[in-house]
């Protein structure tokens, strides 16, 4: 029986971006969209699927390019029978994608170390207690003898 491959080479599909393609095929492929994007996204073209039927091929070739990739399906046999003529596909590189099972973590969550500061010079003193010292001040001294209170119909 004939396998297949899907060879990505960068192209996209008209009005994608790279990062719309790199997100769209991380969500098929299950994978870190940045991480991909940096492996498919090189000067040369890519294998991105291996040893495939033609109808699961073909599959890819639809939900691939329904995510803006163009890619295209290669026999696995010609490539095996005529190097020479997969000259312009000299620096194929394959990548070793495989789908997660279901809630795995596609990312390493990042552990932050927690920061030793020096607070030995530090204390707490019982509550209700005025950390800053009163200052005392002078009332305002005002003059209200010029005013009067009225009702406000008069």
């Amino acid at each position: 029986m004939e396998k297949f491959n899907i060879v990505f080479s960068g192209e996209l599909k008209d009005g994608w971006t790279i990062e719309q393609v790199a997100v769209g095929l991380g969500q098929l492929f299950k994978v870190d969209p940045v991480g991909l994007r940096k492996k498919i996204f090189v000067d040369s073209s890519v294998v991105l699927k291996k040893d495939l039927t033609l109808e699961q091929a073909q599959k890819y070739e639809a939900a691939m390019a329904e995510r803006g990739a163009s890619v295209t399906i290669a026999s696995q046999e010609k490539i095996d029978e005529e190097p020479a003529s997969m000259a312009h596909h000299e620096a194929i590189k394959a990548i070793d994608a495989k789908l997660a099972e279901a809630g795995a973590l596609l990312i390493e969550p990042k552990v932050d170390e927690p920061v030793n500061f020096d607070i030995s010079h530090l204390s707490l003193l019982e509550a209700g207690v005025n950390l800053i010292e009163s200052v005392a001040t002078a009332e305002p001294r005002y003059n209200l003898e010029r005013f009067q209170i009225k009702k406000l119909d008069e």
